[in-house]
């Protein structure tokens, strides 16, 4: 499979994630995608190139590196890039804005809005009840 076509997607955080990864195989067939990758716009994405690089022993992105130690260079989103990031999220998924209407129109439910909270809870515990084992003896 080839990893690196995913260093050029349009998500930024498939880009950042196919970075991470090479580094982890390691993919040393990649280090010329992931020298490319230290120029992305995004400085995540030259982040995680940066350090897949240097896990496999290639120093191109040691500028990147000590510039996020230093503090002169940052490792993620900004603020408003983050928030940015974050509502297109949001808008694309369904069960995020079905929620977030929920949400909403609880507040006009008056005290049957207790309900429509307590189902949301039992939504997120998706983990089943602890099971006990008794051995016999």
């Amino acid at each position: 499979m080839t990893w690196w076509k995913w260093l050029a997607d349009k998500e930024v955080t498939v880009r950042q994630a196919a970075a991470a990864v090479l580094g982890e195989m390691p993919a040393r067939a990649a280090i010329p995608r992931l020298r490319q990758a230290l120029d992305d716009v995004s400085a995540e994405v030259n982040f995680a190139a940066a350090l897949s690089l240097w896990k496999m022993g290639d120093q191109s992105g040691r500028e990147i590196l000590w510039g996020v130690l230093g503090g002169e260079r940052k490792a993620g989103p900004g603020l408003i890039e983050g928030k940015v990031r974050d509502a297109k999220k949001t808008i694309h998924s369904p069960t995020t804005m079905a929620r977030i209407g929920i949400n909403e129109a609880a507040g006009l439910l008056g005290p049957f809005s207790i309900g429509v909270w307590f189902a949301e809870d039992l939504i997120k515990d998706k983990a089943p009840p602890p099971v006990s084992f008794r051995l016999s003896s």
